[in-house]
């Protein structure tokens, strides 16, 4: 593999979702030096990339007035997609009118047509792109990987944090410890060790979720 090849396959990708081609043209030539860059003409084209699950996406760059499915739709549907939701969307308009409603149903940031400040683009992409994996990162610490709760030590740094800052408020934290279940492991392999701790986990979800 070459020295581009490497470098191309070490960037993070950026779906630019936008159905004039000069536009696209404009924003993938501010990007590309930093980014990978992918295009769809509309949302339903986006949709069709992103299911996919060829690229890795870090960010959607997502116009609002489309042909086949709009910014508005898309960001209803992402909304509701797994897959999709964890990705940060700029949303590109020229309507000031629109921002309220995007921020509602999930954007995260602006990207104000025309686009002639590359600088000011490249910037903010960088730094919602940072910052949500920043936050992945802090939550992959804080939470145990096989059962999604909060680890021991996270969990009781963060209870001796809230305590100090109660000012009078009174908390319930449930700190749960399974004796004996060594004995579990050793009888029937970690595996399905692994499956008590994930049903253990679960139920104590769902308790909490129906109070």
């Amino acid at each position: 593999m070459n020295t581009d090849a490497i470098i191309r396959k070490n960037k993070r990708t950026v779906l630019i979702v936008e159905d004039e081609l000069i536009n696209q043209q404009l924003l993938g030539f501010i990007l590309q030096g930093q980014y990978n860059v992918l295009y769809a003409g509309n949302g339903q084209e986006a949709m069709d990339i992103l299911h996919e699950g060829t690229h890795q996406i870090s960010m959607i760059l997502l116009d609002i007035n489309m042909p086949v499915m709009d910014g508005i739709s898309f960001l209803k549907l992402a909304a509701k997609d797994e897959m999709i939701h964890p990705i940060p969307i700029i949303v590109l308009t020229g309507d000031k009118d629109v921002e309220l409603e995007t921020i509602r149903l999930g954007a995260m940031d602006f990207i104000m047509k025309p686009y002639d400040m590359p600088d000011i683009i490249l910037a903010r992409v960088q730094r919602i792109i940072e910052f949500v994996e920043d936050r992945q990162i802090i939550r992959d610490v804080e939470h145990d990987p096989l059962t999604g709760l909060y680890n021991r030590n996270f969990f009781f740094e963060y209870g001796n944090r809230m305590l100090k800052s109660a000012h009078g408020q009174s908390y319930d934290m449930l700190a749960v410890d399974i004796d004996r279940f060594r004995i579990a492991n050793e009888m029937y392999g970690k595996a399905f060790g692994d499956q008590v701790l994930c049903a253990v986990a679960d139920g104590i979800r769902s308790a909490l979720n129906g109070r």
